[in-house]
């Protein structure tokens, strides 16, 4: 139960942690290995390989604002955000599982199709849990301090689950790839980790109960029941959110270039892919420690400086990544680096999509927070969409092929893919990062005249 000031207990805010921590398992399959598993176990050509993931990611963005749309207006009795926890990881468990089945005895154009069908569904149904789950900051954090633990919280769970992944997971894929084959492997793993997840969301569902109340007269108030013209508004009215989200995609790009990229790399660049998983652990362990001391650099920065100051450092380290990068020791230790940049941008972004939702309750006199916070997870679909069609389509143009000998031209041009985007699109965070005006003062501001209208009922502002 909440202490006595209302703050969160340390087992409640832990056990919305572990939701995290079970999808971030489950999501690191498909991180580190899906381009690799794609081109190299299912034998489908780089370029169809960009294509599958244009067209899958699209599709998964864009059921990203109707999944938030949805939970907004629909309120079943488990609760508004609780009900998604329930029942959308047993969808994700399914269809994960299948995109990782062998599927060559229905041909190559076939198999391509299921793929592609598989990984929509999957992702649509991981969209409705992960909303729910960022949703429930809004209801289970009362105060700013609770939220900015939850949301610290929730970005310590997911390097957590990297560090796990890291040290359990690809040892033991590596061992069942190596004996019962990389189809095996890889679709065992899937099946696991998929099922860890119910049990994470189930718990975070769980300890939501009392917080999460199903209150029927809550879908009908003026104050929660958003159109799309207000929804719309809630958007494309909030100059701040808008930043973010566009700061947010630049972040996810580079995070993800250079983690899709690692397996290439080290089979055919360092020559050895057991140092993959020294890659995974150094990484998320420096991931890990920028996200459990954000609480720390805030004392002495705000939420946008700091931003600002990883993004920057991000940039220059990737870069670094196109000088060095042949010495395998020079790519890990930049690659450290540069994750301070999507690291502290997971740590601290739920909080201030919290204010900016706090901006948009203001400017439509409506409770947008649902949607708005399904705006978090929109970056991370389109920031994967482009990295890994960014991937597909760069193999093709620098001709790979799986299983090619690595000359020295082709080195040069590997770098080059790995290095060049994530610098330039870090560098684009920051400087976008400069016309954000929220703070603690304007928001905290904002939420009193918030309160104020629900109390009183105060005109909504004309701007």
């Amino acid at each position: 139960m909440s202490t006595e000031e209302g703050r969160l207990t340390n087992y409640e805010v832990l056990s919305y942690a572990f939701g995290e921590f079970t999808l971030g398992l489950m999501m690191w399959v498909p991180i580190a290995y899906l381009a690799y598993y794609f081109t190299d176990v299912a034998k489908i050509a780089a370029a169809t390989v960009g294509t599958i993931m244009l067209i899958t990611h699209i599709a998964d963005a864009v059921s990203v604002p109707l999944a938030g749309s949805i939970i907004q207006k629909v309120h079943m009795k488990w609760g508004q955000f609780r009900s998604w926890l329930i029942f959308a990881p047993i969808t994700t468990f399914i269809f994960f599982s299948l995109l990782f089945a062998p599927l060559d005895i229905f041909g190559y154009t076939a198999k391509c199709i299921l793929i592609c069908v598989f990984y929509i569904t999957a992702h649509v149904s991981i969209n409705f849990a992960y909303v729910a789950h960022l949703g429930l900051i809004s209801v289970m954090g009362t105060n700013p301090k609770d939220r900015v633990r939850l949301s610290t919280i929730k970005s310590a769970g997911a390097t957590s689950a990297s560090i796990v992944f890291s040290v359990l997971v690809i040892p033991v894929l590596n061992k069942l790839n190596a004996t019962l084959g990389p189809q095996t492997g890889f679709f065992l793993a899937a099946v696991a980790l998929s099922a860890t997840q119910i049990a994470g969301y189930w718990t975070s569902a769980k300890i939501a109960k009392k917080y999460d109340v199903n209150t029927p007269q809550k879908a009908d108030t003026k104050e929660t029941k958003l159109s799309w013209p207000e929804m719309m508004q809630a958007l494309f009215g909030n100059k701040h959110l808008l930043l973010m989200m566009f700061s947010d995609c630049s972040k996810q790009i580079s995070a993800f270039v250079i983690l899709g990229m690692a397996a290439y790399y080290f089979q055919y660049i360092a020559g050895s892919m057991a140092l993959m998983s020294m890659f995974m652990l150094l990484t998320t362990i420096t991931a890990f420690g920028y996200s459990v001391s954000a609480p720390y650099l805030l004392k002495v920065m705000d939420k946008k400086q700091a931003y600002i100051f990883s993004s920057a450092v991000a940039g220059a380290s990737f870069f670094g990544i196109s000088v060095l990068g042949t010495n395998s020791t020079a790519f890990i230790v930049l690659s450290c680096i540069g994750m301070i940049g999507y690291a502290l941008g997971i740590a601290i972004g739920p909080a201030m999509y919290m204010d900016a939702a706090e901006y948009s309750n203001y400017l439509t006199g409506k409770d947008c927070s649902a949607f708005v916070m399904s705006m978090f997870t929109l970056p991370i679909k389109i920031g994967t969409a482009m990295a890994t069609t960014i991937i597909g389509y760069g193999l093709a143009y620098i001709g790979f092929t799986a299983g090619m000998e690595a000359s020295p031209e082709f080195v040069g041009d590997l770098l080059k893919l790995i290095s060049y985007a994530p610098a330039f699109v870090c560098f684009l965070s920051a400087i976008l990062m400069c016309w954000y005006k929220l703070n603690d003062t304007t928001v905290a501001d904002y939420m009193q005249k918030n309160a104020d209208r629900r109390n009183g009922g105060a005109e909504v502002p004309a701007s």
